[in-house]
């Protein structure tokens, strides 16, 4: 099991050695960590970047054993992680609310249109703008789009209107992404 009063201990290999295990478990049982939902909650507080990243991530893992609703409380105040000014941050919140909406039927629609919102924030890279860095964010983006089926495809025009403006992507992979899911959608509309 984990010691999650680890992420407190001054030593970064025993801080990362946790982290790095509450994803594992995550994924695999998030049932056994859903008790502990408010030390990762906590998480997203703190100053350390990797142990914000942790809070994401779990977060979104949780969601599968979200019987409760906790989860469902936090998704505006994840949403703003999506407008951080951090590649990763963002990435990892997009990825997190992927994941609740895949979980969350009910909140699905309201998360997805939500994140549409990417597309117009700047990222930073070393303290300067980078549209580099919003071309990988929109890539994480159309990889939660991408897992998503058709039904929910189909069913918001703002979707289909952003993936096809990302087909034009100056980013070749996220291009790529953007292409066949385009071409998926059309299939199916």
């Amino acid at each position: 099991m984990i010691n999650l009063h680890d992420f407190k201990s001054d030593k970064p290999e025993i801080k990362y050695h946790c982290a790095k295990r509450a994803i594992a478990v995550s994924e695999k049982n998030p049932q056994t960590l859903y008790p502990q939902l408010n030390t990762f909650v906590r998480l997203l507080d703190g100053e350390n970047n990797v142990l914000r990243w942790t809070g994401l991530i779990v977060i979104g893992n949780l969601s599968a054993a979200d019987a409760q609703g906790r989860i469902t409380k936090l998704v505006p105040r994840l949403l703003r992680f999506t407008k951080a000014p951090s590649l990763i941050t963002a990435s990892n919140a997009v990825n997190a609310l992927g994941k609740i909406a895949a979980h969350k039927p009910r909140l699905r629609s309201k998360i997805l249109k939500a994140l549409l919102g990417v597309e117009k924030v700047m990222y930073y890279n070393k303290g300067k703008p980078s549209p580099e860095c919003g071309n990988i964010v929109i890539g994480h983006l159309l990889d939660v789009f991408a897992g998503f089926d058709d039904e929910t495809l189909k069913s918001s025009k703002q979707i289909t209107a952003f993936v096809k403006r990302q087909t034009r992507n100056t980013r070749l992979p996220v291009r790529d992404r953007a292409v066949l899911l385009y071409r998926r959608m059309i299939a199916i509309s």
